[in-house]
């Protein structure tokens, strides 16, 4: 097997057969009612592989198959049918789609699949289609979610005509072809027979799942296949909800999950995080929450393993076992440095579903700040109107003039909207330069407010409402870590955005947080540190600037300051947590971690999992049957090893 499909030594003869079936189809000569499956399966393979000719060739081919479709009288198709398949001809003409097929840049399709190779001198890949080496950098490559598009307006198709043919078995024998190369070694087309695959199956077993996780340690083991990686996680996230609703494994696909978020890849981190919230959505529609608490459902299920899994927490520096709530916050927060925003968009709904999902059991109200809830309320202050109006600001500080020391200047920070009046000093602020600037009595204007602040929360919280209903209570949060990893989750927050409007939130509930959690505040000196001077360097935003004056006062208020440990966040299990959610860089521990993802995996496959009596195993454990051999690309291929009795 190759790399690539176009690098095979039959590449050539592919092309010149693909030709042919696009002068067939025509007209009408493929006998689209017999051949649909086995065309459908040749079309995931080739689509947006070699020259620009046979890209616009293999999108042709599709659509004279669905005129063929239009038009044929024998089977006959209802008008509903019919306007399925026009719906789909119109949408398979869209630029849209001319991009998914690695023709966005031709006018006509029709036109550029019958030009000629002396028209296209600079293209190589024309005149000999077949390459030794991979294809050139700035050629359009096809990305799996690509390949899932079409493959669902495949499917639609097939299923509409599939209405109308009464035991119609179309999709069974293209499920069991996209199978037979799902669990068979090929790097060109394995990873796109696993999209397929799981875009098309009806039902799947517990042995089939089991099989592709077998394939998925034996990709790690080498980690030397991203593309192959990635399509094995998207190929169990479109599975999952097929798996009977008692099987182990949708559990076990929520550690899975986590471990592939791990490994901090920006591309696999997308695909698993697509798996998490599938995972999530699953097991919440299974009312599996309902009375029970996610982290001590979760936690159960890793217990067999947990020394597997602890090794993974000190790789990445979050510990479940200490916070399960903050741990899940940690691996979540990278998601809004990642470069798609479909990813970043993902990421705050799993956040909001995390929020639904543990107010269930004590039938709260989701937004009811609960040491629980607090993790992901935090990360959320900034994204979300809703969070902030229900989680607001408690106190307002005054702001001192630091010129003259004169307390009665505007408030600073504030929950909810800022007074105009904030900005009255605004020069005097902005060329603040150093925290030795400040005015002694706006110091001891603070550590005054400090003694008041202890006796002011002391009152019962009677009810909650939006009132009382405070992000930064330290009644409901008395645990000093628990205090300390919010501040965390804020300072990371605010060290790694660059909105705006994300930063002045962000400092306005730091301002808050360094008058009422003045002993814990220390812990994250070091993170606002260099991000505090950058802001009374260059920053003209009053608000904020109001906000990163009070931190400052109150951090030099705070008498306890020297009693906290700088190793504090790493006795709590945490002290990745800053480091991990930041950007996806190329240095990362992708290597480490996915050697104790692999030994985890492992573990969990053939000792957690149990072998269903029913069905039995697999003749071998290892699905790479190495072969240079031509049978990976025989359309009837005859080896199924994903094969089980039901």
């Amino acid at each position: 097997p190759t790399q690539y499909l176009e690098q095979h030594m039959m590449w050539d003869d592919i092309a010149i057969l693909a030709r042919y079936l696009l002068m067939l189809s025509f007209n009408n000569c493929l006998d689209v009612a017999r051949h649909l499956p086995y065309l459908f399966h040749s079309v995931t393979f080739l689509v947006c592989s070699g020259s620009l000719s046979m890209r616009a060739s293999t999108h042709g081919l599709v659509i004279n198959i669905i005129h063929s479709l239009c038009t044929c009288t024998k089977p006959s198709f209802s008008e509903e049918t019919q306007r399925v398949l026009r719906l789909s001809l119109d949408e398979f003409s869209l630029p849209k789609f001319y991009l998914l097929f690695g023709i966005s840049k031709v006018k006509s399709a029709a036109v550029t699949a019958f030009r000629s190779s002396c028209r296209h001198p600079n293209d190589r890949w024309l005149g000999n289609e077949r390459v030794s080496q991979a294809p050139p950098a700035d050629r359009e490559r096809l990305a799996l979610p690509s390949l899932e598009v079409i493959t669902d307006a495949l499917l639609e198709i097939m299923e509409a005509c599939m209405r109308d043919i009464p035991e119609c078995d179309w999709l069974q024998t293209w499920t069991s072809l996209a199978k037979s190369f799902a669990f068979c070694y090929n790097p060109a087309l394995q990873p796109r027979a696993l999209i397929v695959f799981g875009c098309i199956s009806k039902s799947i077993t517990d042995q089939d799942v089991k099989q592709l996780l077998r394939i998925l340690v034996k990709a790690l083991e080498s980690f030397n296949d991203i593309i192959l990686l990635e399509a094995l996680v998207m190929c169990l996230t479109r599975l999952q909800p097929l798996l009977r609703p008692e099987s182990p494994i949708h559990k076990a696909l929520f550690w899975i999950a986590i471990s592939v978020l791990q490994l901090d890849e920006s591309t696999l981190y997308a695909a698993g995080l697509a798996l998490l919230e599938q995972n999530l959505h699953t097991l919440n529609s299974q009312q599996l929450f309902d009375k029970q608490n996610i982290a001590d459902v979760m936690m159960a299920t890793r217990e067999p393993l947990e020394w597997h899994f602890k090794q993974l927490d000190h790789a990445v520096g979050l510990s479940f076992k200490s916070n399960f709530h903050f741990a899940l916050v940690g691996h979540l927060l990278k998601g809004f440095r990642h470069p798609t925003p479909t990813t970043v968009s993902r990421t705050s709904r799993i956040l909001t579903m995390l929020l639904g999902i543990i107010a269930k059991p004590q039938r709260r109200d989701k937004f009811e700040v609960t040491p629980e809830s607090v993790a992901y309320l935090t990360a959320l202050v900034c994204l979300s109107e809703e969070v902030r109006s229900r989680c607001h600001v408690k106190h307002t500080l005054p702001r001192v003039d630091v010129a003259g020391g004169d307390p009665s200047a505007a408030g600073a920070a504030t929950g909810g909207t800022q007074p105009g009046s904030a900005g009255g000093n605004g020069g005097n602020v902005r060329r603040q330069k150093s925290w030795d600037m400040l005015d002694q009595s706006a110091i001891q204007y603070a550590r005054q407010s400090h003694k008041v602040q202890q006796h002011q929360e002391r009152g019962s919280r009677s009810s909650v409402s939006n009132e009382s209903n405070v992000l930064l209570d330290p009644e409901v949060l008395p645990d000093s870590s628990t205090q300390a990893l919010v501040l965390t989750v804020l300072a990371t927050l605010v060290k790694y955005t660059t909105d705006e409007t994300e930063t002045r939130v962000l400092y306005q509930y730091l301002a808050e947080g360094s008058v009422v959690f003045p002993k814990v505040f220390p812990v994250i000196h070091s993170l606002l540190d260099q991000k505090v001077n950058n802001v009374l360097s260059v920053s003209n935003d009053q608000i904020v600037l109001a906000s990163v004056q009070s931190i400052i006062q109150n951090m030099l208020a705070s008498e306890d300051a020297s009693q906290q440990p700088l190793h504090f966040l790493q006795s709590c299990g945490f002290g990745g947590l800053w480091r991990f959610a930041g950007p996806f860089t190329k240095y990362n521990m992708m290597v480490e971690s996915s050697e104790l993802f692999v030994n985890c995996l492992e573990a969990m496959v053939e000792t957690c999992l149990p072998v269903e009596e029913t069905a039995p195993m697999p003749p071998s454990p290892r699905p790479y049957n190495l072969s240079s051999s031509l049978s990976s690309l025989t359309l009837g291929s005859p080896t199924d090893k994903g094969s089980s009795s039901n």
